[in-house]
């Protein structure tokens, strides 16, 4: 009876060795797995990730914070270098927004030097651009903006397909 029970022991230690390995085997390969997709994801039909929110960030910046340049191009259509909604850092000018949501979308991507993504803008019930779906990376910023003498959350999301 010990002689049986010994080897039963030898048989359960190469079926745990082999588990063990097996499981090894397994958490090594999913990390790498995940890495791999990691590294495809960061990198999207030529659009790094980091690019776009570097540009989806700088771009709310200048929207919502500055009156855009020249101050004045809600009066002008040609020359105009940056668009900016503001009066004031995150106080919304009705005159520039109206021009802003009045303005040709490709015209806008133009202007922004954004012509390889999307965009979708949101202040209150008033919106701008292309809503993204469901496959595509997607950079939202938002700032907390006085319009029309109310706190809105003004949002304006870069997008691009993968």
């Amino acid at each position: 009876m010990p002689l049986f029970i010994l080897k039963n022991n030898k048989a359960q230690v190469v079926a745990f060795d082999i588990v063990m390995a097996t499981t090894l085997f397994i958490i090594i390969f999913s990390f790498f797995i995940v890495e791999i997709n990691e590294n495809i994801f960061e990198t999207i039909n030529g659009n790094n990730l980091r690019e776009i929110k570097i540009r989806a960030k700088l771009l709310a910046d200048i929207l919502f914070e500055s009156g855009g340049l020249p101050e004045d191009w809600q009066n002008k259509e040609n020359n105009i270098e940056e668009i900016g909604i503001a009066k004031y850092p995150l106080v919304i000018s009705e005159e520039k927004l109206n021009k802003f949501l009045d303005m040709d979308y490709n015209r806008i991507k133009e202007i922004m030097d954004i012509q390889r993504y999307e965009f979708y803008f949101r202040l209150g019930g008033k919106t701008k651009g292309l809503r993204p779906n469901e496959n595509s990376v997607v950079v939202r910023e938002v700032r907390i903006v006085e319009y029309d003498k109310n706190i809105y959350e003004g949002e304006f999301i870069l997008w691009a397909e993968y």
